[in-house]
């Protein structure tokens, strides 16, 4: 069973074991040497993929892992803690793609900032990511928190990296503070939807919430606000979105394109998850809520974007107008929801990581060799370089959402998920904020093409890898309509399904708890079923 039950781990295994032979491979090095660090780290990232992607062509329904059952009448016979599904491995293939190409991007980046090329940073990316990964399976509110600490703690020193820099301090210092107050939020109102249900189990709480949904104590719904609040915080949902603009500028440019890409994918898997597979027999409950908040979002993430300066604060509001799309397809649900958030998601990861990437390719400028991240730092970089010009305007057309791009298909689907589940005018919404995002999409466009860059500027040379890395996004970002029907067919098929349960004849002995739930729990599903039985007539 256990052997079972790491398996089913392997991918998150092989990222943690691969963060320990770097840093084992480190004490060989001269200090300063990250090429053979990042090729360690890419070669471990492109083993989880490929075990991902073998997972995700058998994993059928889903497999459970560290379970136990019980025999309750009227029960579910057996939950898990960790539920590897076709969902959570679609974003585990997420997550590792955005590893790799935040590696092939940083080439040069990490050459011009030698305090990035040390084994702390690639250990830490690679342990946020396998947290990250765990984060997307998990079926515990227990497990969810940890998995979110785990990769958070990462970023907080991650976007802390560069110690002699002010803006990088404040980054880490803000994202740290506000993190803990989300933590807090969320870890209390996990114990307050302990003491409604009598467990952190999603299958669990599903299955008591159904039974009782015409009892539900309030103190289950404070719990569930308090939850929200910290998931809002991950995701940049507003009005808990405050911190993004700050450290996505502070942040070396790597980690704040792996937190635009990574956090994104992670956080939201696991919002569906949780919205729908545990507290999925209340959703009209909570659906108005989230469908309000998604409005707020889109329209405070896109107004915010449109006086910005720094292309940094810019593509973060527009990360909290995203989030806003993206909650419009949790909101939907279903197959055409998870799908359409799932494709998003991926969308939304090539679409950054490609705008990122070039801004890192352009070099350092002005005396101080800062990263070229104000607007006008792209005048002129139509004759300057061509292709990053054109891989830029590219990104940043697919970000509005114009076809033929991947980022009109994407917002396609969500429309479509919208007006099928009866949210027209959500989808309406997202129409209109996308028609006012081309305004501030378009402004690096029109300078990088229209205006005259400065005189004597250095000639941009930009290392093989980035430029592989951004000609493939591109490549995929614009070829979208023609090329992208596989993955539209992948993210649909990795709609949320139910857990794999165990048989009758595979559940344990009933009394025999669950791994992680506690004996409230026990005391709670017996006395369900013992008030169902009495409820049944007696032929």
């Amino acid at each position: 069973m256990l052997a079972q039950d790491l398996n089913a781990l392997l991918p998150m295994l092989v990222l943690a074991g691969t963060a320990l032979v770097v840093l084992g491979v480190d004490w060989f090095l001269p200090e300063g040497e990250s090429r053979i660090l990042g090729g360690l780290s890419m070669l471990g990232l492109a083993l989880a993929g490929g075990l991902v992607w073998r997972g995700w062509g058998a994993v059928g329904s889903g497999v459970g892992a560290f379970g136990r059952g019980v025999s309750v009448p009227g029960g579910p016979p057996a939950v898990f803690l960790v539920q590897v599904d076709k969902l959570g491995l679609f974003v585990a293939g997420i997550l590792v793609l955005a590893a790799l190409l935040v590696l092939l991007l940083g080439v040069d980046y990490l050459r011009r900032w030698p305090g990035l090329a040390r084994v702390e940073y690639f250990v830490l990316l690679l342990v946020a990511t396998a947290a990250m990964m765990l984060l997307a399976v998990a079926n515990d509110l227990v497990l969810v928190f940890l998995a979110i600490e785990t990769f958070s703690i990462a970023l907080y020193v991650l976007s802390g990296f560069l110690r002699g820099h002010r803006f990088s301090q404040e980054a880490a210092f803000k994202y740290f503070v506000l993190g803990a107050f989300s933590a807090g939020f969320l870890l209390y109102g996990i114990a307050l939807v302990y003491a409604a249900t009598g467990t952190t189990n999603l299958t669990l709480i599903a299955w008591v919430l159904e039974g009782e949904i015409h009892a539900l104590p309030p103190l289950l719904f404070v719990g569930f606000g308090l939850m929200l609040v910290g998931l809002g915080f991950k995701v940049a949902m507003a009005p808990f979105h405050q911190w993004t603009p700050d450290v996505y500028e502070g942040a070396p440019t790597t980690v704040t394109a792996f937190m635009a890409a990574g956090t994104k994918a992670a956080a939201f898997a696991a919002l569906i998850r949780i919205l729908w597979s545990g507290f999925g027999p209340v959703a009209p409950a909570w659906a108005p809520l989230l469908a309000s908040l998604a409005l707020l979002t889109m329209v405070v993430g896109n107004l915010a974007a449109l006086v910005q300066v720094d292309l940094k604060r810019m593509l973060a509001f527009s990360a909290v107008a995203h989030a806003g799309y993206l909650l419009v397809a949790v909101v939907a649900g279903g197959p055409a929801g998870d799908g359409a958030a799932l494709f998003y998601l991926l969308a939304y990861a090539l679409m950054n990581l490609g705008a990122f990437g070039v801004l890192m390719a352009i070099g350092p400028v002005g005396p101080e060799g800062r990263d070229a991240t104000n607007l006008a730092d792209l005048k002129g970089l139509a004759r300057r370089h061509p292709g990053l010009a054109l891989a830029l305007a590219i990104f940043l057309l697919s970000l509005t959402g114009l076809p033929p791009m991947i980022g009109f298909l994407g917002k396609w689907y969500i429309f479509q998920a919208a007006v099928g589940s009866g949210y027209t005018w959500l989808a309406v919404a997202v129409m209109v904020n996308s028609v006012v995002s081309a305004f501030y999409y378009l402004r690096p466009i029109v300078l990088m093409t229209m205006a005259e860059a400065e005189p004597d500027l250095p000639a941009i040379t930009v290392p093989t890898a980035s430029a592989m890395a951004i000609a493939v996004s591109a490549l995929l970002v614009v070829t979208a309509l023609i090329l992208g029907q596989p993955l539209v067919s992948a993210a649909q098929a990795s709609a949320l399904a139910g857990p794999r349960l165990l048989s009758a004849d595979e559940a344990a002995p009933a009394g025999t708890l669950f791994m992680g739930v506690p004996d409230a729990m026990n005391v709670r599903v017996q006395a369900k079923a013992t008030r169902a039985a009495a409820a049944t007539p007696t032929p």
